[in-house]
């Protein structure tokens, strides 16, 4: 679990433009890449900064597979899951944690395990995932974007509605909105989403889109 120098960048860029609030939940004791928690929280405008996990040194020893101790609901403007939902079995329960710490607006942000990463997690995630979680809770996708290792953790902004592979080639993935069974991926890629909140709905299981387009036809 870690911010990197690109992550900080995206994140900064989208803190501008929604930069109601000044709390922020990380999922995971977060290694912040080139910077202390107070470096963070002074280039982010956060005033408070918690960070929850069941290992390490976190502010909080919380279980994120099970739910949300009732202090933590609505208490936070961005909640951060920097590499961690794809390391915890419950990929559900975590989701709904997130959402419970969120004020009823604000940013969650995730970078995760697209592609490889074997041994370090239990999940690849894919795009469709976030793009239909957050849009059937209310949310707006802001960024979905990929990188690889390989092409120097640059980040590369692809369209939420694109979550098909298109085309890879050993440094990066592409993406558009229909179905295809490219050659190669790239080993060790990682998927990354922000979304904001407006108004808090009641929590809900996402259906996958594909299916619900494609029923009946």
């Amino acid at each position: 679990m870690a911010i990197e120098p690109e992550d900080l960048a995206m994140m900064k860029k989208v803190r501008e433009e929604y930069s109601d609030g000044s709390s922020c939940a990380i999922l995971g004791d977060c290694h912040i890449y080139n910077e202390t928690y107070k470096s963070f929280a002074e280039k982010m405008n956060f005033s408070r900064i918690d960070t929850f996990d069941i290992n390490g040194n976190p502010t909080y020893k919380v279980d994120l597979n099970e739910e949300l101790p009732e202090q933590f609901h609505g208490v936070y403007d961005w909640v951060i899951d920097s590499g961690t939902i794809y390391c915890c079995f419950d990929v559900s329960t975590v989701f709904k944690n997130m959402l419970l710490m969120l004020k009823n607006k604000g940013c969650v942000v995730h970078t995760s395990n697209l592609t490889g990463w074997f041994g370090r997690g239990f999940y690849s995630v894919s795009p469709a995932l976030f793009r239909d979680f957050y849009n059937q809770n209310n949310f707006k996708i802001l960024k979905m974007v990929t990188k690889s290792r390989i092409n120097n953790n640059f980040w590369v902004e692809n369209d939420p509605d694109c979550t098909y592979l298109q085309r890879a080639d050993h440094k990066i993935l592409f993406q558009k909105d229909a179905g295809s069974d490219p050659p190669l991926i790239p080993n060790n890629s990682q998927l990354g989403c922000i979304a904001y909140r407006e108004n808090k709905i009641p929590f809900t299981k996402p259906v996958p889109t594909h299916f619900i387009q494609t029923k009946g036809g």
